[in-house]
Order: C-alpha cells, then structure tokens, then sequence
C-alpha cells in the first residue's frame, strides 16, 4: 500500500483494472491507496497478508478469488535486506532475508499458478535494492 507497490496498484488501476492491496502493518496507508485506486472507476480492496506465512499468501489469494472472481495480473513486489558488517550478520538475519526475497515470492508464484485466468500474467519483482546506488567506475547502476 506504499512506495512502488502503491504506484504499481494505481497505475493498473488507472488502466481499468480491479486491485488488490495486500499489506502487512500499515492498514490506513493501504486503504489510502484503494481509495485513489477507486477514484479511477475501479474495484479495490485492502487484504492483510503477511507474505513470509504461506497461509496468509494462501488466504490473499482465496480473498481475491471470492471478490473478484477471477484473477488476470498477480504483480507481487516485496523484498528486504540487511546491510550489516559481514562478521555481524545473524543466521536469523539471512533465513528472513531470504523468507521474504525467495520463499515468499516463490509460493506467491505457486498460488498465482492456481488462480490466474488463462492467459493471465504473473510478475515478480523486489524493490528494495531500489533505493540504492552502487558507484563502479563512476557509473551508477540502481
């Protein structure tokens, strides 16, 4: 419901297309979202869904189902990282890193699997790594 997800949603619903906003903590910054999605004419609901549980990624999906019918587009887009001295990182540190960036996404795709209409697409992408800026050899690269 916030940054790029936020502006993804409401780019596909300035297309005309129903959305769906899945969230974690933040319900009013979601809700915000769905409300300017609606302004362009189109359904959008708010799901809490924590995609790192697979029975919550389960049960968003099951949610869209029951209020959309069908499901043409799965844009799923969450990430994380840490940026710890290497001597510091914690196992637990990785296993939720990884949780997020490769099992969440990985039985999002699985469920998309199930639902999506024929023909329907299914997009996965990570935006956190969005916000930094690598410098090699005076050429940036984000």
């Amino acid at each position: 419901g916030r940054g790029i997800g936020a502006a993804i949603a409401l780019a596909l619903a300035e297309r005309g297309m129903n959305v769906v906003i899945n969230y974690g903590s933040s319900l009013a910054a979601a809700e915000s979202t769905a409300q300017k999605a609606r302004n362009f004419g189109v359904k959008a609901i708010t799901i809490k869904a924590n995609v790192a549980v697979l029975s919550d990624i389960r049960a968003l999906f099951e949610a869209a189902i029951k209020e959309f019918k069908t499901i043409d587009l799965v844009m799923s887009n969450s990430g994380i990282e840490h940026f710890g001295e290497l001597d510091k990182v914690t196992e637990k540190e990785i296993d939720d890193t990884f949780t997020v960036n490769i099992k969440a996404q990985y039985f999002v795709a699985q469920e998309a699997y199930r639902y999506l209409a024929n023909n329907g697409r299914l997009i996965l992408t990570s935006s956190i790594s969005a916000q930094k800026v690598c410098y090699l050899f005076k050429t940036g690269f984000a």
